[in-house]
């Protein structure tokens, strides 16, 4: 991996895991929940284009990539594959995927919110392809990091 790259993934990582630590549990879900309302909202202004289709897909996928990763911890297989294959098909509407995108995102929270109610600790590893082993409350800060970030995109 290129030197530059590894440190500014370490640097992110630092990042998400040092504003994890400052956030309770409660307060990481509230994030997803908040994030994924405005979100969907600005979605649905936006103009149905290929561009924008192509980018809500990989955040949907992201997501979803993400969710397997946490599910790991409620018993599922812990599987390392990519992104790519949690993306939805790209014949799918621009409407269909603005309504996936707030089911993916509830799912998210019904997730985190699962993993606080079984007592698995904000701070329990799951791995990530870039950044390596990260804490639960890293993971639900960038997934919804990741989301808003990506959503810039979207014109």
């Amino acid at each position: 991996m290129n030197p530059i790259l590894k440190l500014f993934l370490n640097f992110l990582k630092g990042r998400m895991e040092n504003a994890s630590t400052k956030q309770t549990f409660d307060a990481l879900i509230a994030d997803l929940q908040s994030g994924g309302v405005k979100l969907n909202t600005t979605l649905a202004q936006k103009p149905d284009a290929d561009k924008n289709r192509s980018t809500l897909a990989h955040i949907i996928g992201i997501e979803r990539w993400g969710q397997h990763r946490l599910r790991s911890l409620l018993g599922e297989p812990l599987v390392i594959d990519e992104y790519d294959g949690y993306c939805p098909a790209k014949t799918t509407s621009w409407p269909e995927l603005v309504k996936l995108f707030a089911t993916t995102r509830a799912e998210s929270v019904t997730l985190a919110q699962n993993l606080q109610q079984r007592g698995i600790a904000k701070s329990v590893t799951v791995p990530h392809n870039s950044f390596g082993d990260l804490s639960v409350g890293a993971w639900l800060s960038y997934l919804t990091a990741h989301a808003s970030r990506e959503a810039l995109q979207i014109r």
